[in-house]
């Protein structure tokens, strides 16, 4: 009994449509692979459906945007020395002669050493009278963290790096300013967001360091999205390396409770 052709038809239909997606199932990315390359908000630059998207390939880039690539002119200095018009004038000591040892005063300065950074300051973490910890990005950011290679194994909760000071905040409440970057979308809602140190990051700004963001996923159908404006947010944090897919995406995670205008 032969098949009918419009069987075999369906039949091809149905195979190429199997392919296709999965296809698009290999070449896709998660928001955090995206952010982490340095894409910016996935909801401005229109991943997410968002207000702004981005330009098209075809728009020129402005002149005043674009790298200097001739050369600073040299600019020289000349020495005291070799300028004949200006002549040493002695000292004038009106009380006493100080004799200062010659040795102590190089004749050449060839080199000028910027002085060494100071050390970072304590910043003390207050209580408030509702047992929240007051945390800010001046503290969670106050070390360098390097984040770890595409290729490393994964360590999740790992805290390496971090300060005991700020390993002392996991799982404790807190309350902390920033602002909003959605990450996922859902119905108008952002189920899946980073608290940022400063907005900058967003679009065409620079990567923020991996302790100047916590991210956030929120239960449920997602919350309200208020960007652009300073919030404060209130819930528990975990400190730790947090990975999604074997993939690094921070080191500070927030069980958000409550989310407020600042």
């Amino acid at each position: 009994m032969k098949t009918p052709r419009s069987a075999k038809f369906g039949r091809l239909i149905l195979l190429a449509g199997t392919i296709g997606f999965t296809v698009c199932l290999s070449q896709a990315q998660s928001p955090y692979q995206r952010f982490m390359k340095g894409d910016g908000c996935p909801f401005c630059s229109g991943g997410a459906q968002g207000r702004y998207g981005d330009l098209s390939a075809d728009v020129p880039v402005p002149d005043a945007l674009k790298r200097e690539t001739t050369a600073p002119t040299p600019v020289t200095v000349p020495s005291v020395a070799a300028t004949p018009d200006i002549k040493p004038v002695a000292p004038v000591v009106t009380s006493a002669t100080v004799s200062t040892p010659a040795a102590s005063v190089p004749a050449v300065v060839t080199a000028i050493v910027p002085p060494s950074q100071p050390k970072q300051p304590e910043l003390p973490i207050k209580l408030s009278a509702d047992g929240y910890r007051e945390v800010d990005f001046g503290q969670l950011a106050s070390y360098a963290f390097e984040a770890p290679a595409m290729d490393a194994a994964p360590k999740p909760g790992s805290v390496d790096q971090i300060p005991e000071k700020i390993q002392e905040l996991d799982g404790k409440p807190i309350r902390m300013s920033g602002f909003m970057m959605p990450m996922k979308v859902e119905q108008g809602l952002a189920t899946d967001f980073l608290i940022m140190r400063t907005t900058l990051a967003c679009c065409y700004g620079m990567m923020p360091a991996p302790n100047e963001w916590v991210r956030v996923k929120v239960p449920g159908k997602g919350v309200a999205i208020r960007m652009d404006v300073p919030l404060v947010f209130t819930g528990k944090l975990h400190v730790g390396q947090v990975y999604e897919e074997n993939l690094f995406t921070g080191v500070y995670r927030l069980d958000v409770e409550k989310i407020a205008v600042n």
